[in-house]
């Protein structure tokens, strides 16, 4: 009887030593494609910035561009890092569809930065974009209670997945809510451009607000960071 247990550990121990860089190899590809298009649709943003006429902004007292100039810098960042963070956390499982929405989420960013001079545009991109940004937690959370389920190892530094999953779901409440504000914003911006400026300072409010939320990272000991 004893063969036959050494052979299953055996089994075991080879299936954990090809799992484990295969693990590695796929996050290190969500990592460098998370900062090769976050990069990039950065330059998209400075490129959009370069074309604008600052001199006649400022001089009609346009405060809404730069408003929105500032509020996207602070969402990229919001999301560059954690999606970082995520994935260093949950060592996210490759999926198609999770790669298809990540590119269709970089297409939305794109898009949102630039409309960045034309007012309701770019708050209805923005609303798009953010209901991308949304979807991820939702993948976040299904890959968290899928590796729960499997009693897989999630790399939260205090070892506190409850307190982690509570907080993706709070976030994506958060992305929808504010989703929704970016579109209801446009629509009242088209009915009256004089409130193009308050829906700048509230975008920025909130972009710097859920920038603040990063800190939770360290916080509340999800992951030894910096921050």
């Amino acid at each position: 009887m004893g063969g036959p247990v050494k052979t299953n550990n055996h089994s075991l121990q080879v299936e954990k030593k090809l799992a484990e860089p295969v693990n590695d190899v796929i996050e290190k590809m969500y990592l460098q494609i998370n900062n090769i298009v976050q990069g990039f649709v950065i330059s998209i943003l400075i490129g959009v910035l370069a074309k604008l006429d600052w001199p006649g902004i400022i001089a009609s007292g346009d405060f809404a561009v730069p408003l929105f100039s500032f509020t996207s810098f602070f969402i990229s960042l919001v999301f560059w890092s954690r999606y970082y963070f995520d994935t260093i956390i949950l060592k996210r499982s490759f999926g198609v569809f999770a790669m298809v929405w990540f590119f269709l989420y970089i297409v939305a960013e794109g898009i949102s930065f630039a409309k960045i001079g034309d007012h309701a545009m770019w708050l209805i991109s923005t609303g798009i974009f953010l209901f991308f940004g949304a979807g991820f937690y939702v993948l976040n959370i299904l890959e968290i209670n899928r590796k729960r389920r499997n009693k897989m190892k999630i790399y939260v530094a205090d070892n506190d997945v409850g307190e982690y999953l509570v907080w993706q779901k709070k976030r994506l409440i958060d992305l929808v809510c504010m989703a929704l504000l970016s579109l209801s914003g446009a629509y009242f911006v088209m009915i009256s451009p004089s409130l193009a400026a308050p829906a700048g300072l509230f975008s920025l409010f909130f972009a710097l607000w859920q920038l603040g939320k990063s800190a939770d990272y360290r916080k509340l000991s999800f992951l030894k960071t910096g921050l």
